[in-house]
């Protein structure tokens, strides 16, 4: 049966037996079957379509992980990296996950085992709301599944958007 799981080869053995004139010929013949499937991730918006977020500064960054088709006894590996923003503008040491749509949030501090099958992950971190008027800041969240020995990889980038505006004010001392 055609499934849509990543999952080794698999066989299958067909014995058959011949009974003639009383005697008994015996034969064998493994059938092995050929995964033909691949599992999927994206990293991005809610929908998983989108691989960019915005984010106003100073709230949640939270990025939707979507997994489909995967190995039983997968994981995933997630890290976060600079792009224009640092980690003065995002919290790039201590992120967090969730498995059950934003109820519970666990650490990031290793590999994500992840089951059969779909999984769909939430990823957030921390954005800092500063004062000082600057252009807009993006990071990125990587992802990498590793299904059967193989990696597949996603990533998506949050622009953080500036929030601060300069002031002027002319008058006496």
């Amino acid at each position: 049966f055609d499934d849509t799981l990543d999952e080794g080869d698999e066989t299958f053995d067909l014995n058959a037996t011949l009974t003639s004139q009383g005697d008994d010929y015996d034969a064998s013949g493994t059938a092995t079957i050929i995964d033909n499937d691949e599992p999927t991730i994206t990293v991005g918006d809610a929908d998983g379509v989108i691989q960019d977020i915005d984010v106003p500064e100073g709230t949640d960054a939270v990025f939707t992980v979507n997994i489909a088709d995967a190995a039983a006894n997968s994981s995933l590996a997630l890290s976060l990296a600079d792009g224009t923003a640092i980690d003065a503008d995002y919290n790039e040491a201590h992120f967090t996950y969730s498995l059950d749509d934003g109820n519970t949030w666990n650490d990031v501090s290793g590999p994500i085992d992840i089951g059969e099958g779909n999984t769909t992950l939430l990823v957030s971190t921390d954005t800092f709301d500063d004062t000082l008027d600057e252009g807009d800041e993006t990071f990125d969240l990587n992802a990498t599944l590793t299904s059967q020995g193989d990696d597949y990889d996603a990533s998506g980038t949050a622009t953080i958007i500036d929030n601060d505006e300069p002031t002027i004010t002319v008058g006496d001392a």
